[in-house]
């Protein structure tokens, strides 16, 4: 049905400009009617009293230690397994560091002895997923491929620190205001988040 609809539509809104160049590539024919409108944050998440945040998810998750928050899908593109390498290897140098995965546990491929101090959680609601924003030590977004790429700006505007994957559309949407980590590697994910860990500034 998308030709055919594509065909039929007067205008295409498309979430990037980077999703823009993509659909040009399959539907050269678009490309007097596509229009980019970026996509926002719903106005819930905006930043919250981290102690209150800390407290909350203490009671309802045992959160206690210090975390990185990701976020995971049925998706291979969400790169987990890359993210859970980076973990292993940050682990030597801050024993107490935790890794929440919010979710669930798809294309995980680690075994369970890999996973010591990996928390998955299923589902959250957004108030949940505010509260772990405000209260991670770093948001790792650290997808191959994204259309936009909305918890990014969630994270954000929630004033998380955060690591995105160096790929063209999260440059286009975060200008800067995060650091960027090479998806294919996670040795360099690992260095960013030992870099923003040990200075603050």
């Amino acid at each position: 049905m998308l030709p055919f609809s594509l065909a039929r539509a007067d205008a295409v809104i498309v979430p990037s400009i980077f999703s823009e160049k993509e659909a040009l590539k399959f539907y050269p024919q678009l490309k007097k009617k596509l229009f980019v409108t970026y996509e926002a944050a719903d106005k819930i998440f905006r930043p919250v009293d981290k102690i209150a945040a800390k407290s909350f998810l203490s009671k309802k998750y045992a959160l206690k230690d210090p975390f990185l928050l990701v976020l995971n899908s049925k998706y291979q593109k969400k790169n987990i397994n890359r993210v859970i390498n980076a973990f292993r290897i940050l682990r030597k140098t801050f024993p107490g560091l935790n890794l929440v995965i919010v979710g669930g546990s798809f294309n995980i491929k680690k075994p369970e002895s890999e996973l010591e101090k990996v928390k998955i959680i299923e589902k959250v609601t957004d108030e949940e997923l505010v509260a772990l924003y405000s209260s991670c030590e770093i948001f790792i977004y650290y997808s191959l491929y994204e259309g936009f790429g909305l918890p990014v700006i969630e994270a954000l505007n929630c004033k998380a620190v955060v690591i995105a994957s160096d790929i063209e559309v999260l440059k286009e949407i975060t200008k800067n205001s995060v650091v960027y980590a090479n998806p294919l590697k996670a040795e360099d994910l690992a260095r960013k988040v030992k870099l923003l860990l040990e200075d603050k500034q």
